[in-house]
């Protein structure tokens, strides 16, 4: 949410571009001291007047109380949880590169060949997005459901890649969901929260996010290092998890989905 600020304009005088830069900053600063004393001093108290009501709730309070009223925006939230989760994923990226398909003894080739093409995923998923939906909320909820279901299916596939060339196109596919995730639940949460709690909204949005991306980073470490599993093994759990949210996204999307769209072509 961006914090209200308030300036008061001061004429420019000639010599004011040659004055050091503190010195225009005090003067801008007692000048908004003294308009806000000057605006006190204007409000005049009343004899008798009555007792000035309790102070307002706190932000968190009235966020809190927000997203318990309004249930729709709290899945919308939980979209980026879900999409999370793959957080983990840039991990094995690397160690894929470097254990498992390594060029010429070396994974750093590798490693930059499945950046890449997670790069490139995730640049072309939101085009591809945008296409199908065309501006329509219906196919926008729809398309989360569909991405979750892409993601999920392409990691299980990287997992079991034979060759390195199948595994970057596997990150390719998995990535253009993830990011479609990403713009999509986005642009909803633009369209249906309110003005005076979007902040708040995207606040808690990032944060359950990248929540969901340190669970899944420390889930693999423990897998890797105390487990005993192997980054295959971990690739195709991390597509099954990701089914997970697809499959809870189906409720909402037949709940909310349905709902007259609020722009189209």
């Amino acid at each position: 949410m961006d914090p209200e600020t308030s300036a008061v304009p001061v004429a420019e005088r000639p010599s004011e571009r040659h004055e050091p830069l503190h010195l225009r900053y005090f003067a801008l600063l007692r000048s908004n001291v003294n308009f806000r004393c000057e605006r006190h001093q204007q409000q005049p108290i009343e004899a008798g007047a009555p007792a000035k009501e309790p102070a307002a709730k706190s932000p968190l309070r009235e966020g809190w109380n927000y997203f318990r009223a309004n249930p729709k925006i709290t899945v919308l939230v939980l979209a980026k949880t879900g999409q999370g989760c793959v957080g983990g994923a840039l991990l094995l990226l690397a160690v894929f590169g470097e254990r498992i398909f390594p060029i010429a003894g070396q994974g750093a080739l590798a490693m930059g060949l499945l950046y890449s093409a997670r790069g490139a995923g995730a640049g072309v998923g939101p085009l591809v997005g945008d296409i199908l939906t065309r501006g329509t909320e219906s196919r926008m909820w729809k398309s989360i459901s569909l991405s979750f279901l892409v993601m999920g299916t392409a990691y299980i596939a990287f997992g079991q890649a034979p060759t390195l060339v199948l595994a970057a196109l596997a990150v390719f596919f998995g990535h253009m969901g993830a990011s479609n995730i990403w713009v999509t639940s986005t642009a909803l949460l633009q369209l249906n929260s309110e003005d005076r709690f979007r902040g708040r909204v995207f606040a808690v949005d990032f944060g359950m996010n990248m929540l969901a991306a340190a669970a899944s980073n420390f889930v693999l470490g423990l897998g890797l290092d105390s487990w005993g599993l192997s980054a295959r093994q971990l690739a195709s759990s991390f597509g099954l998890v990701l089914l997970i949210p697809g499959l809870f996204w189906l409720p909402a999307q037949a709940k909310w989905g349905r709902r007259i769209d609020r722009f189209s072509d």
